[in-house]
Order: C-alpha cells, then sequence, then structure tokens
C-alpha cells in the first residue's frame, strides 16, 4: 500500500510526487518515511539525497511535512528528499493506514525520539535504496537535521560518516564535547554518546578515518544567537573544522530562539554540501578504498571503520558485519541470519536459532519456558502462545551488552580457559590471520562432554592511541568509569572461535566470538556470550572476556556461572538493572545459597548490590526466596529454574520443594549403542514417603520405551535415544513424563560411563526434556560412521519429503500447522477420542497413528516408524478431586502438530505445538 500526494507543478509536464512507505532493518526494527521525488526522473538512476531528520517536537506527520523546507530547492538541484520518522513514531491505536504518515498524533504525548540504536536503521535504509524504490548516490547525500535529530546525527557520522559523500547541515543540535574549558559537556542534557549500542564491538568514523574523505564530505553548522544549544553548536564547528579537518562553514550569529534560521538561505546551504561531494575513490592496484595505502599493508581496506580483521566484508564499506556468511552484507540482506525467515518477520533476525518472541520480553520461543509469560511453562500450559500476564512477573531482557555493573567485579568469578601447549591434533582450527594465536579448552555444563576447544586468534593495532585519535580523546581518563569511550580507540582485537557443538572442529561452528580491549585506556569491550546446553535441556548464557593487557596464552576469562543480565521493573514501575547468577553452576537457579539475584535497589543505574570484593562477598545481593525490603515494603524473589523469570511478591513466600532424594537401583530399560535407563519415583502413603523403582512398560522398541509407577494401564515417563551422528555428531534423549510425582532418571552410555539426568521436584506437574547433545559419537559407539551417516533410520523432526534425512533446524514452515485431524486415532477410557495431524519442515502434512497400547488410560502415537513413538497422552477421571477430567500430553518431537481430545458430548480440548 503506498500513498501519493502530488504538489504543485514547477514546470509543464513535471510534478513533484510525494511517496510514503516503511522499512525494516536486519535487526527487526521498523520505521516510517516520505520521500520525493519528481515524476520525469529515471528512478533507476543513482542520484543524490537530502536526507532530513526531524526533532523530538515533532507530533504528528503533517508537522513533519510542513516543517522539512526546502524539498523545492532539493528537487531543483536533482536531489531526492527522504524524511523519517523515529520508530516510536507507531503509534498502538491507528490503523495501518493512519500510521503510514497521515496528520495524526503519534508517540507518547505527541512526541518522536531518535536514540542511538536508529543509526544502524538509518543506514540500512539508505543502502537498501529505499526498499529499491530508489538507485541513490551513496557519494552524494545531504543529512540535514533539526534540534535532536541534529543530535542523532553527530552520531551517526561518528558511525557512518566513512561511507557517504555529501554533507552534514547541523541545525540547532546538541554536542558532547567540551570545547570551551568549562568542564561540563556542551550538550543540553550531559550524556556521551555511545553509552547504549547495539552490538559489540563498535568501530566508528575517527579523525584518522576522516583523512580520506576529506575531499567529498562537508559540514555545515547552523545555529542563531539565543538558542540554549548555541554553545554546542560553535563546539560543532570547531570540531569538524579544527579536529577533523573537514571543509565547515557556519552560521551561528543571526537572532532568534532554537531552531530559528540564520542568515544564510536553504537553497545556498544545499548548494555548497551537495556540490562538494566528490565521487568515491574508486581505488585500484590493490588500492580498494583509494587512500594511497595499498590493501597489503592496509588494515582497513574498505575504510568502513572495521579492520580488516574483523570484517566480514573487508573489501565492501557498506557493511562489516555478514552474520550468516553469504557474502552480502547484513545491512543489505533481507534474511541477514540466514534461517529462511525474513528479517521483516524476524524477532531475531541475527540469530537463526530464534525467530518468535511471543511475549516480547527478549527472550526466543526456542528458549523460554514461558512463550507467553502468563505464569505456566509452556510444558504444561494448554495455550503456550495465549495467556495473560498475572502482573507480578518480571522478565529479564538478555542483553548481550548488558547493564553498566561498577568496575570490572560484577561478573561473578572469572576463571581462566586451560591453555594449550601447542596445538593439539585431532583438532581442526579455521585459518589464523592475526598476529598471534592460543589454543585452549573450557569446561562448562552439566553435559556428558563439557569440554569447549577454544583458538584465540589476535590481532594487535601497532600504532599507539594518540597516532589514530586526537591526544585529547586518549586523554579523558576521568570517563573510563563507564567505558563508553572504549570503542574510540581499541588495539588489540581478538577472534574467539569456539567448537560450540563439540565435535573437535571449529570451522563448522559459525562466525568467531569477537572482543577487543586497550591497554593505554585500561577499557575493554563488553563480554561475549557462549550459550551452553545443559541436560535439563536450557541453554544458558556465559560470558566470556579479555581484559586489557591480558596475553593471549593467558587463557580467555570466562563466567564461572552463568548470568543473565537485563532489566526488571520496580514497584515504582521503572525498569532498572539486574542480573541472575546460578552461582553454584548447577544449570538451575533456586534456593541454593551459592545462587542469587542482584536488583538495582536505589535505582543510581550500576548494580553496585553486586559489587564484588576480591574475596568474592556480595554487597547486597539478594538470595532467592529470602525477605528483602524495596522502596518501603517487605518482598521476596521468586526466580525461574531457568534463571529467565523473576517475579516479585510483597512478605514471603516458600521455596519449592527439594529434588527428590530417591536414587535408582535397577535398569529397566536398555536401547540400541549401549544405553541404559535407571529411574526412580517418590510417593506419599500414610503419611510418609515411599521410594520405589519405576518399571519397564515392555515397547520391544530399540529407541523408545515407556515406564509405569503403580500399574501398567497408567504410563507415566516416555524416553527416546536417537543416533543424530550423521547430523551434528551427538545422541539425542527425549524425556516426556505425564506425572506430578517426585521422579529421578539417569540413562547412561555403558561404553565410557558417561551419564545423563533428569529430575522432577514433584507436587508439579513434570517438564518434558531434550538435548541433542547429550552424548557424543566416538568410535567405540556401535555403528558410528565417523565419515557421517548414523546407524540408519529415520530420526524424529528431521524426515523430509521421501525420507530423506536433512536437518530442520535448518528449514523454515510456518511457526504453527493449519493441518486438520482426519479422524479419531483411537478411544480412551469414558469414550473420549484422541485425533491428531502433523506437518513436516518440507510442508508434508500426515495424521498420527496408534501404537495400540494395551491400556484405556494411556495412548502412544507415532508419525514415521512404529520403533519411533512420537507422543505420551492420558485422560484420566480426576472427578471425584476437582469435578473434572485430567488430560496429560507428553511429546518427544518438534515437529508442528495439532491434537484433539473430544469428550462424548462434543466437546474440543485442543493442544498445538509449534515447528521447531
Amino acid at each position: 500500500m503506498v500513498a501519493l500526494c502530488l504538489l504543485a507543478a514547477p514546470v509543464y509536464g513535471q510534478s513533484d510526487i510525494g511517496r510514503d512507505d516503511s522499512f525494516t532493518d536486519s535487526t527487526g526494527r521498523t520505521l516510517l518515511y516520505r520521500y520525493w521525488v519528481r515524476s520525469d526522473w529515471d528512478l533507476n538512476r543513482p542520484r543524490g539525497v537530502v536526507l532530513y531528520l526531524h526533532g523530538n517536537s515533532h507530533g504528528t506527520a503533517e508537522e513533519l511535512r510542513s516543517r522539512m523546507s526546502g524539498v523545492r530547492e532539493a528537487l531543483d538541484r536533482g536531489l531526492a528528499v527522504v524524511v523519517p520518522g523515529s520508530p516510536s513514531s507507531r503509534p498502538e491505536a491507528l490503523t495501518w493506514g493512519e500510521e503510514n504518515l497521515v496528520g495524526a498524533s503519534v508517540g507518547a504525548g505527541g512526541t518522536r525520539f531518535w536514540d542511538n540504536t536508529d543509526a544502524r536503521l538509518i543506514h540500512e535504509l539508505l543502502q537498501n535504496g529505499l526498499n529499491s524504490r530508489l538507485a541513490i548516490d551513496h557519494d552524494k547525500v545531504v543529512f540535514s537535521g533539526a534540534s535532536q535529530g541534529t543530535c542523532f546525527l553527530a552520531e551517526f557520522v561518528e558511525y557512518y560518516g566513512g561511507s557517504y559523500g555529501g554533507g552534514f547541515h547541523a541545525r540547532c543540535g546538541c554536542f558532547w564535547l567540551d570545547f570551551d574549558g568549562d568542564d561540563s559537556f556542551d550538550t543540553y542534557n550531559g550524556i556521551p554518546p555511545f553509552a547504549e549500542v547495539p552490538w559489540s564491538p563498535t568501530f566508528q568514523w575517527t579523525p584518522f578515518a576522516a583523512s580520506t574523505v576529506r575531499d567529498r564530505f562537508r559540514v555545515f553548522v547552523e545555529a542563531a544567537r539565543e538558542d540554549f544549544l548555541h554553545t554546542a553548536a560553535v563546539s560543532m564547528s570547531r570540531y569538524y573544522s579544527e579536529w577533523l579537518g573537514l571543509e565547515t562553514r557556519s552560521d551561528l550569529e543571526a537572532p532568534g530562539v532554537h531552531c530559528a534560521r540564520g542568515s544564510t538561505g536553504h537553497d545556498e546551504i544545499i548548494d555548497w554540501l551537495s556540490s562538494g561531494a566528490m565521487p568515491g575513490r574508486s581505488g585500484g592496484g590493490g588500492d580498494t578504498d583509494g587512500d594511497g595505502t595499498p590493501d597489503a599493508v592496509d588494515l582497513d581496506d574498505d575504510d568502513d571503520g572495521a579492520p580488516d580483521f574483523l570484517d566480514a566484508l573487508p573489501k565492501d564499506p557498506r557493511d562489516w558485519r555478514d552474520t550468516d556468511g553469504d557474502g552480502i552484507a547484513d545491512a543489505r540482506d533481507r534474511d541477514a541470519d540466514g534461517d529462511g525467515v525474513g528479517n521483516a518477520r524476524d524477532a531475531f533476525p541475527l540469530n537463526s536459532r530464534e525467530r518468535l518472541d511471543t511475549d516480547g520480553d527478549g527472550i526466543g520461543n526456542r528458549l523460554d519456558a514461558d512463550d507467553d509469560n502468563d505464569g505456566l511453562p509452556d510444558a504444561s500450559d494448554p495455550q503456550p502462545l495465549i495467556g495473560t500476564d498475572n502482573g507480578e512477573r518480571l522478565a529479564f531482557v538478555l542483553k548481550q551488552d548488558g547493564w553498566p555493573i561498577r568496575g570490572r567485579r560484577g561478573y561473578v568469578v572469572r576463571p581462566r580457559a586451560k591453555v594449550h601447549t601447542s596445538r593439539p591434533s585431532g583438532v581442526a582450527y579455521p585459518a589464523a590471520r592475526g598476529h598471534a594465536q592460543s589454543y585452549q579448552f573450557v569446561e562448562l555444563g552439566n553435559s556428558s562432554d563439557p569440554r569447549f576447544e577454544v583458538m584465540v586468534d589476535r590481532f594487535v593495532r601497532r600504532e599507539p592511541c594518540q597516532a589514530v585519535l586526537l591526544p585529547q580523546l586518549c586523554a579523558i581518563a576521568r570517563f573510563t568509569w563507564s567505558a563508553n569511550y572504549s570503542t574510540y580507540y581499541q588495539s588489540l582485537f581478538d577472534r574467539i572461535w569456539v567448537d560450540k557443538n563439540r565435535n573437535r572442529d571449529l570451522r563448522d561452528d559459525g562466525p568467531p566470538l569477537l572482543v577487543a580491549s586497550s591497554p593505554e585506556l585500561d577499557l575493554f569491550s563488553a563480554p561475549a556470550v557462549l550459550e551452553v546446553p545443559y541436560a535439563t535441556g536450557q541453554v544458558l548464557p556465559y560470558a566470556i572476556v579479555v581484559q586489557p593487557g591480558e596475553r593471549v596464552s593467558d587463557g580467555i576469562g570466562y563466567s564461572s556461572a552463568s548470568v543473565w543480565r537485563g532489566e526488571v521493573k520496580a514497584p515504582s514501575g521503572k525498569r532498572v538493572p539486574a542480573i541472575a547468577v546460578d552461582g553454584n553452576v548447577d544449570g538451575l537457579f533456586g534456593s541454593q545459597d551459592e545462587d542469587f539475584v542482584c536488583v538495582d535497589l536505589d535505582r543510581n543505574g550500576w548494580l553496585n548490590e553486586c559489587d564484588f570484593s576480591e574475596s568474592g562477598a556480595r554487597a547486597r545481593a539478594i538470595a532467592p526466596f529470602r525477605l528483602f525490603r524495596w522502596e518501603g515494603a517487605a518482598y521476596s524473589l521468586s526466580v525461574s529454574a531457568e534463571g529467565r523469570d523473576v517475579a516479585v511478591v510483597r512478605g514471603r513466600i516458600e521455596p519449592p520443594p527439594p529434588p527428590p532424594g530417591c536414587t535408582p537401583t535397577s535398569t529397566v530399560l536398555r536401547f540400541d549403542g549401549g544405553y541404559e535407563v535407571k529411574a526412580c519415583f517418590e510417593y506419599e502413603q500414610d503419611g510418609e514417603t515411599v521410594e520405589s523403582d519405576a518399571f519397564d512398560y515392555g515397547l520391544e522398541s530399540d529407541r523408545s520405551g515407556l515406564l509405569y509407577f503403580f500399574e501398567r494401564d497408567n504410563a507415566e515417563v516416555l524416553i527416546k535415544v536417537l543416533d543424530g551422528c550423521g547430523v551434528n555428531g551427538h545422541r539425542w534423549v527425549f524425556v516426556a513424563p505425564v506425572t506430578n510425582l517426585a521422579l529421578n532418571l539417569e540413562i547412561q552410555e555403558v561404553a565410557t560411563g558417561r551419564r545423563w539426568e533428569y529430575s522432577n521436584p514433584g507436587g508439579k506437574t513434570a517438564d518434558t526434556a531434550s538435548d541433542t547433545a547429550a552424548f557424543p559419537c566416538h568410535a567405540a559407539a556401535a555403528g558410528w560412521d565417523p565419515s557421517g551417516g548414523g546407524m540408519g533410520g529415520s530420526i524424529d523432526g528431521l524426515v523430509g519429503v521421501g525420507g530423506t534425512v536433512a536437518d530442520r533446524r535448518a528449514v523454515v514452515a510456518a511457526a504453527e500447522t493449519d493441518c486438520a485431524p482426519s479422524g479419531p486415532a483411537l478411544t480412551l477410557s469414558g469414550g473420549y477420542t484422541v485425533s491428531m495431524c502433523y506437518e513436516t519442515s518440507a510442508g508434508a502434512v500426515g495424521q498420527a497413528r496408534d501404537w495400540g497400547l494395551d491400556s484405556s488410560q494411556s495412548a502412544l502415537l507415532y508419525f514415521f516408524d512404529r520403533d519411533n513413538v512420537e507422543v505420551l497422552i492420558k485422560v484420566l477421571d480426576g472427578c471425584g478431586v476437582n469435578g473434572h477430567r485430567w488430560v496429560f500430553v507428553a511429546p518427544v518431537t518438534d515437529l508442528a502438530f495439532n491434537l484433539h481430545v473430544e469428550s462424548p458430548s462434543g466437546e474440543r480440548w485442543t493442544h498445538r505445538n509449534r515447528l521447531g
């Protein structure tokens, strides 16, 4: 849908056309924009553009259109005009058509506001040519802004100025450096730039890079004498002219208040900025950016600010990232992570493992144990995507750059990786590109194979800070408490390759982790995040850190416990920093003294509550379920087992019951490949706790097993051990209980003695668990072929059309299936019928089939192979307890499916599973 508005025609047969559109960048953020062109222009021919950014006082689209002066002047000079609206301009109450830049109030209180995270959005809008609507000459772009739009552009130019030729019209905007020597920032809000950056590390346009664009980029600074930002405008003029050496003009003496026009005509400003644009240097003879330094010795061949060592596209100046490795820069890639879902529809466009975030808490549905944030775990939620927040649940949002924690003591404890004395044999490493390498390993998680092989590839920038930046920027020690300026100069860059799938090949694990540090300034970038799978089914984040001045052979530092960092809402409604720490490193957050939460109780923006001394003592960390005082009242924190959700409750709350103490004593199942299962459970009888081993139902399957506790007619736990060696080099474990009793289960690999464990504390419906890295494949395992391929047979969730095996996670289908069950697959006691359909990742639809379990209350369903059971279902008569019949569904599949349980009277209970 595109709206057209026609302005008066300046020439016979020619008219000015204004179009409205929206754009979504590779990170999933969307803005609306209007652009003007002439009706007789060939829009496929590259032309210059005037990009105008509004201030935060412009509350309607009509104001944007009317306040944007100079449209006609720009069009007369052959320049298109683009006016984007900040992402906060999308009001919830308006229809799509009204959102599309029509004259309606937008944003809270009718305001718009640009922030640092919008820099990438604007850059990609230009690089994509306004959704390919207009061919843009990137060497002829005039950036113009008013008030807060200018403040934003001052930072945008720092990041992306080296990618464009043209100029910057800075109108009545703020600045951040102290040029007049009064020991205060020359800006109205006192906040330096780059405090909140959406990715890390960042490399912006510095005075070193400025030398390569001085002949094609000009700056015009404008502010009236009575403008409260006049001092900032003077600072900007001096910065661009005296510090960066750009050709700069200013108009700072005209009378008037905030954003009053100067004495220089708008047409004159556009003429000067656009005529100064020179074609980008084509380079040649091995000099990509044409800066006179041959690529062989140039640290940044394409002059985009990112050293070649870290640049995935070292000869493409438009962007330095290529998340999916397809050779297309993220800024131009409509599917930046290569998962088959376009950025506009992908909640995590730079994470191929995540696509959906139903509750908008920043945690993808694959990782989120409660997708709709209604307090019910997905495993026991009949509608896992539909729920109502109970108002007390405060969800953490995982932030890779995190919130600032005072000093460097906030990351719990940093042990060192173990360093190999030489490059180990039998491990495949990527090609080294840096000046020094180190081969290391860390042990994290609680799987049977916790070792992650690591290669650190280090690049050292030889020039001192003063040779790259102006001395003033190298002597800003008073700002180092916040690390806001660490991105201005970094001399050590580390690519950290990790064997994430633990197959002893570091070349197939995706892009490396990136960290940077500056010993000269005692600063380092935010930690990289390594996700570690646990036997309980969770994936937990661990911080990887390199301290300034560390030798590459010292061993990388890593958090000894998983730390979820993000923000929660205080009782007053303000969002504050918080972290949850799995202190005892057992993969679960609970009532143990070692586990704790730190919340910014004093709301000072710093987690000084988690300020660690050298002895490791915590200042004001909060143990789960312990009373603490906050804003005049007593509260307790209940932390979810995964550590991602916190419930703040007035008064004292009781911790969950401890895990069962029973120990399995006998093997009840044996699976193909040499895997033995033991299980025990606890129940109350006559006021006493009774322990017992589980019993084998006897499915006579080499891959699937079924356990019961009391009577064979009442199945309790479905277990599968599958051979995934040909897919990811591991055997996979699936456990699907339909019980609320306390339960301990272990699976042992006989050849190695490795164990995989599962527990349910009792008193709640047990969660399903799956682990596709439960046991690494090895030559001693029967049937393993090191050249690829498993032991034969289909693998659940990996069977496509024609029975071919392919990794389903690399294929995209709808989040849910629209298939309809064709008829009852079976009937249980009381006349309750069960029907079910499924859909594969390739779009093939089928009906589930009854395995034929000899039970009136329990049933098993399978999809492809009777030896590979997919779903355990029970319908129990609970009328004597709560007046209802109870339904339990426990799937061990990641295919999309619809399941119906229908009563004799026609009432229907439905359960849906999303693909993945």
